[in-house]
């Protein structure tokens, strides 16, 4: 099975032409839960290009990011 990086937003920074998508790279397992990598990128927000996932991705990965977004609001 061939796995599949993908970078979800956590947050952002800056405000206007400064604002910067802040993500966190993980790894995408069909059927599985997404692996968080520990590799985090700030990202011009017109790169970031939207990827739809299905009901159950997301129900299944609801929560996969909330230990990262949690250090981001609480930092």
């Amino acid at each position: 099975m061939a796995h599949r990086y993908f970078v979800h937003r956590i947050t952002h920074e800056g405000t206007g032409e400064d604002c910067l998508a802040v993500c966190q790279v993980v790894m995408r397992r069909e059927g599985f839960l997404d692996e968080v990598t520990t590799m985090t990128l700030k990202l011009q927000t017109e790169d970031p290009a939207l990827v739809v996932e299905t009901k159950e991705e997301r129900r299944l990965n609801h929560n996969v990011l909330r230990g990262e977004r949690d250090a981001v609001r609480w930092h």
